[in-house]
């Protein structure tokens, strides 16, 4: 398939889609309000979501950093700990 047939079987695809969500819509026999407002609380439920994600990766990125920093300092009351233990012995 070329690169224009790919375009138009795309334009028309979407031209369809549209259509049926038109049809869908006239079928629709609510208040214009009623599907506003519906249309509002699906999104608050979307940016919900969204912000859940969010605060759940920032607590994960913040997880591995504990565990980073705590690493760390382990690592460093070791490398201490064998220094001194050796100069103890060096000193005897």
């Amino acid at each position: 398939m070329t690169t224009r047939s790919e375009a138009r079987k795309k334009s028309e695809a979407h031209a369809k889609a549209q259509e049926a969500h038109a049809k869908d819509e006239s079928k629709d026999d609510r208040p214009a309000s009623l599907r506003v407002a519906e249309a509002g609380a699906r999104s608050a439920g979307e940016a919900g979501r969204r912000a859940g994600r969010a605060a759940a990766s920032r607590w994960e990125t913040g997880q591995r950093a504990v565990a980073s920093t705590a690493h760390r300092a382990a690592s460093h009351i070791g490398t201490a700990w064998t220094a001194a233990k050796h100069h103890r012995a060096a000193a005897a």
